[in-house]
């Protein structure tokens, strides 16, 4: 390894971030993720961001945010790119902290980043998915040596705490702020085709209930227990309809469910959707089924939406979605529950009113975009001051 970086950091250049992402939305100009990005970087001296691409490509803007995508052949080549492209960066800027969204191949990058250069590091946690016991060993390791442990929900914290034997004081839990999140003109997603309309029922007919989700259509989601549910409930309520916006591995496995039950009418695949606004307008209550989550932005903005959500216990359940307040909660893969309260919300008109008009009300549930800001600067002032970058004093201070 090359030599630690030993000059000594003061608070003007404390906040100088290399951040080392998964998401190659953050190369689409445009899309949520960049410009939330480019809100961090409005409250820092430095946000530079890298990662994956279809193509290698150097934005370095005029404003505090740069990014750099790095394009691979395989998995191996662009790991090895994404360590050349950040210690290039890193031996001609001076940089405070290394932040990185993984708790794996990302994240032992970065920590061989932060040990050659003497930055800090802060890994990221969203959520908490069954890994090999390879992957465990290395997100023990990881967590051992990292800085700072950033995490969207207590849950999550709690979980990591008791099945990784983490230290509290490492944390720091910052739920997602949706203001951070643009609302994108429907103009710039796909036109919504006629068959779609036609198969979305209006609130106004309380016979026609129309069920939502949305999220990559991944195992960990579990949306098939969202289509047996619905098989169930739509025998009983035969107008009825789900509705699932979102792409993924799983989208012929649970079309073929779909069909299997013969729900070829009622059950109606968006595929993905840049824009949910009419989505979210039109349906009746939100379906969220994880097994496994972070937090659940597309729970937070449909409760926005008005929508009451029935969710599993993850994420934000119990934080934000409050049960009987703005939502039902039931437990982690149970079908059987998750048909009562869908059959529950059909029957009962004054609960999915309260609910919804609670829905609605939500934002003061959560924190706003200046506490977001605040708390993101402790968490890498934390992870600096830790790694001694100030031989001076503490930089918190």
């Amino acid at each position: 390894m090359m030599q630690s970086n030993k000059k000594t950091k003061n608070a003007s250049d404390a906040l100088k971030i290399i951040s080392l992402s998964l998401d190659p939305k953050m190369g689409e100009e445009g899309s949520a993720v960049r410009e939330r990005v480019r809100g961090y970087a409005e409250n820092v001296d430095r946000f530079d961001t890298i990662y994956p691409s279809a193509v290698d490509i150097d934005e370095e803007e005029n404003t505090r945010a740069s990014f750099f995508g790095v394009a691979g052949g395989n998995k191996f080549t662009k790991a090895l790119k994404i360590y050349l492209k950040a210690s290039h960066l890193m031996k001609k800027k001076e940089y405070t902290v290394i932040t990185v969204q993984d708790i794996h191949f990302l994240a032992f990058i970065a920590f061989v980043l932060s040990r050659s250069f003497g930055v800090g590091l802060e890994v990221q946690v969203h959520g908490i998915e069954k890994k090999n016991y390879f992957r465990n060993i290395l997100a023990a390791f990881l967590f051992k040596h990292c800085n700072i442990i950033r995490i969207v929900s207590k849950r999550t914290r709690d979980e990591l705490i008791d099945r990784f034997k983490i230290e509290q004081e490492k944390f720091i839990v910052v739920p997602i702020d949706p203001a951070f999140i643009p609302k994108n003109s429907s103009q710039n997603g796909p036109e919504f085709g006629s068959d779609i309309q036609k198969n979305i029922p209006s609130k106004k007919n309380s016979e026609k209930i129309c069920f939502l989700t949305a999220g990559r259509l991944v195992p960990v989601k579990n949306i098939s227990m969202q289509i047996k549910a619905f098989a169930k409930v739509s025998s009983d309520y035969k107008e009825s309809s789900l509705l699932i916006a979102g792409d993924g591995k799983e989208m012929k496995k649970l079309q073929k469910l779909a069909k299997s039950l013969s729900l070829e009418k009622s059950v109606v695949f968006l595929g993905w959707r840049k824009d949910m606004t009419e989505f979210y307008e039109k349906a009746d209550i939100f379906l969220f089924s994880s097994n496994s989550e972070g937090w659940g932005m597309a729970v937070v903005e449909a409760c926005l939406f008005g929508l009451p959500v029935i969710m599993t216990r993850v994420g934000c359940a119990d934080e934000f979605i409050i049960h009987e307040y703005n939502g039902l909660i039931v437990p982690v893969g149970d079908q059987e529950k998750m048909e009562e309260a869908m059959k529950r919300l059909i029957e009962n008109f004054a609960l999915r009113n309260t609910l919804a008009r609670n829905a609605r009300d939500s934002k003061q549930l959560l924190i706003s975009k200046e506490e977001t800001i605040r708390l993101y600067k402790l968490s890498w002032l934390k992870a600096a001051n830790s790694c001694n970058l100030s031989k001076e004093g503490n930089i918190l201070e």
